[in-house]
């Protein structure tokens, strides 16, 4: 924690006093805050309805996060309950036997031939042929692994206070999560690990005999949130959720390290990013050996989770949300005797797009110019 910092000559008749909240020392904010949410709840103090403002920049995003989440298991169980029908009424065995034409190389494919093999009725995948037999990864290792970024953003995203990245990766996740949903239902993939597992997982909480029943998808809607889905595929929710929290902790890092020298803010950013790629190269090998998803669903995640967390539109989104108007600003300059601030309004970024593909400072601003008629 560093001290508070004293008021420039001028601003005030008392010299030492300092800008703050309460014992919460003024900027150059320390890299990790405390008491915790101190800075926002001393920028954000006034209150909407009754609520105080930093209360609602915190918990709106979050919020809308959630609702993402579950938007996108309503739509992935109508997923599955169009994928067991499709399964149920075709009898994908059959006994035609192509002749093979002399001199065509016999390649191994990674579906099933048999209703009892792995990836029975699955599409071919030639990369995770290459990558060897089954891997026998059990999805609560899966999802355990997926977990460590999601667990550390949070966590520090409050301990350095960053409002705008917490916001940011909340709208992104919404927009990734609800877009999951939505293409797994309008287009019905095959189950990369095959029939039989997809009924081996489902008979956990609700089985193929409950799916092959007619259900209205408001029933879907109040399933248990946690049972378990089939043919969810394009594309996958464990590389997405790693990849944007992931790029989430870079980027708190980046906010927290701002008002340290160079070498230092670099060495943490190259922390974070070494990190992460490790954890998403062992996430991704197990998700493919254990078919769990395509190579497709793979790349196709790490593509969507890159240009929407480095999209524009979130980026000006992300400000609104998280900037004072220009009377709130006044307003805490007035009482904390501090000089004006009207002249940051003549050149106010109206959206930072955080690249996460250099360390030590790859930011890009987004202005609006205004004109004003007299």
């Amino acid at each position: 924690m560093t001290e508070a910092v004293p008021l420039k000559e001028g601003a005030d008749s008392d010299p030492n006093k300092t800008v703050g909240w309460g014992s919460f020392p003024g900027p150059p904010w320390p890299v990790f805050i405390w008491p915790l949410l101190g800075k926002s709840r001393m920028i954000y103090k006034r209150r909407f309805r009754g609520i105080p403002r930093w209360i609602l920049v915190w918990c709106g995003p979050a919020a809308l996060a959630g609702f993402g989440f579950l938007l996108q298991n309503w739509q992935l169980r109508i997923a599955t309950y169009n994928y067991v029908h499709v399964m149920l009424q075709h009898d994908l065995q059959t006994n035609y036997t192509p002749t093979v034409q002399e001199g065509v190389k016999d390649i191994p494919l990674t579906m099933g031939f048999y209703p009892q093999n792995i990836s029975y009725g699955s599409l071919e995948d030639p990369v995770v042929a290459k990558l060897g037999p089954v891997l026998d990864a059990s999805l609560s290792f899966l999802d355990t692994l997926a977990l460590i970024f999601p667990v550390s953003f949070v966590a520090l995203a409050i301990l350095t206070d960053s409002p705008s990245v917490w916001t940011r990766i909340m709208i992104s996740y919404f927009l990734l999560a609800f877009g999951k949903g939505l293409l797994g239902w309008i287009t019905i993939e095959p189950a990369s690990d095959g029939w039989q597992q997809c009924q081996d997982r489902l008979a956990e909480n609700y089985g193929v005999e409950w799916y092959a029943q007619e259900r209205s998808y408001w029933e879907l809607f109040w399933m248990n949130p946690i049972s378990r889905l089939c043919a969810d595929m394009m594309y996958s929710g464990h590389t997405f959720s790693v990849t944007i929290f992931a790029f989430g902790t870079f980027g708190a890092t980046r906010e927290a390290m701002r008002t340290q020298s160079h070498s230092s803010r670099a060495a943490a950013e190259w922390a974070v990013a070494l990190v992460a790629i490790a954890e998403q190269i062992i996430e991704v090998y197990f998700v493919l050996r254990s078919r769990f998803h395509y190579t497709a669903d793979v790349v196709m995640a790490l593509f969507a989770t890159y240009f929407v967390y480095t999209n524009g539109a979130i980026a000006v989104m992300t400000k609104f949300w998280v900037s004072l108007t220009e009377e709130d600003t006044e307003e805490l300059c007035k009482e904390y005797n501090v000089p004006s601030l009207k002249w940051l309004w003549v050149l106010n970024s109206q959206g930072r797009i955080a690249l996460p593909c250099t360390c030590g400072g790859s930011d890009e601003y987004i202005y609006t110019v205004i004109t004003k008629c007299t």
